[in-house]
């Protein structure tokens, strides 16, 4: 088989201490395998002593170590699968037959990046300054924008364009991201990423998203549409539009209202005219605005789908990803 040259998955028990041999005979295969067999096989040690969950990738990452050799050319597969549900065994072995596509991605990445923010840079160094002057001063001075982070935004446009350009030059890239694809269009049984997975894709979706709050606070941009409030009621002492609505709170025997929190944090986000908003040349607003709209915030309902422009008229909208730590998100309604 060694000899052949055929592309082979080979999956391997971990525990043959029933045959005789040891209980981590498996694993001592697979590591003289990756030395010796051929870079277009694939293997699996499946297991029974790792839960179907994030276990498996802490068995990966130990063993991958162990080996010293090329981790992407198995995965570790937990006996579990075989029966927990009908997709999570053939998930796992297209999954062993990706990896070392998905590291070879990884890699072109690397490599189309690896020296670019140098070139960047020195893009970013040739610009004259009547053109540089315009760029970090004018409207965007009265904005709040600070001037590194616009200098930044540009070395990361010319960033993004030099490493396009490299990886749609770059064949392995290619030929990796197509087998990706065709595998990708194998169908089966829908299922939930862990929650490991859910979680790291929430942090790097979010970071799409959302600018890191203590840059914002750091920067203090005046008020814009889509500026989101985090607020905390008190349980005694309601808003004024509550007051008017509801009367007058209780008033503790002191006479003095007590300012409990309800610990329930709401958040609003503020909806105005932009031209209403906007800070002028003169560090003011060309209007006497005390008030605005704010819409509350909530937990988007499931299945439910916005109604996009020109499909009709929507009324709420999704901020996706919103909360760091669940990866959750909120709609304005």
């Amino acid at each position: 088989m060694l000899a052949d040259g055929k592309s082979t998955l080979i999956l391997f028990d971990r525990d043959f201490s029933r045959e005789g041999a040891s209980q981590n005979a498996g694993e001592e295969e697979i590591s003289g395998l990756l030395r010796d067999a051929p870079e277009n096989w694939r293997i699996g040690l499946l297991t029974h002593t790792v839960s179907p969950d994030d276990a498996e990738v802490e068995a990966w990452k130990t063993l991958s170590q162990q080996f010293e050799a090329d981790s992407s050319r198995f995965l570790v597969i937990a006996k579990g699968r075989l029966s927990v549900s009908a997709d999570g065994f053939p998930r796992m072995l297209k999954l062993t037959l990706l990896a070392p596509a998905l590291e070879r991605l990884q890699g072109g990445l690397a490599e189309a990046v690896n020296g670019t923010w140098a070139e960047a840079i020195d893009k970013v160094g040739r610009i004259d300054p009547y053109t540089l002057e315009a760029a970090l001063n004018g409207d965007r001075l009265t904005d709040g924008t600070w001037g590194p982070e616009t200098l930044l935004r540009i070395a990361t446009a010319f960033t993004q364009d030099f490493v396009r350009a490299k990886l749609r030059a770059d064949r392995t890239v290619h030929v990796s991201s197509e087998l990706v694809t065709s595998l990708s269009r194998v169908k089966m049984p829908s299922a939930s990423n862990s929650d490991r997975v859910r979680q790291e894709l929430a942090e790097i979706e979010r970071l799409e998203y959302f600018e890191s709050a203590d840059h914002l606070t750091e920067l203090h941009f005046p008020l814009e549409v889509g500026d989101v409030f985090a607020f905390q009621k008190f349980a005694d002492k309601p808003h004024k539009f509550e007051q008017q609505r509801n009367g007058d709170p209780a008033v503790s025997e002191s006479g003095s209202l007590s300012l409990r929190r309800s610990g329930e944090e709401h958040y609003l986000i503020l909806l105005a005219q932009p031209c209403d908003l906007a800070v002028r040349a003169d560090g003011k607003r060309g209007n006497d605005l005390e008030f605005v709209r704010l819409a509350p915030l909530k937990s988007p309902a499931k299945g439910r789908i916005i109604t996009h422009p020109g499909g009709g008229v929507a009324t709420s909208f999704d901020l996706p990803f919103f909360f760091e730590e669940s990866g959750a998100g909120l709609r304005s309604s």
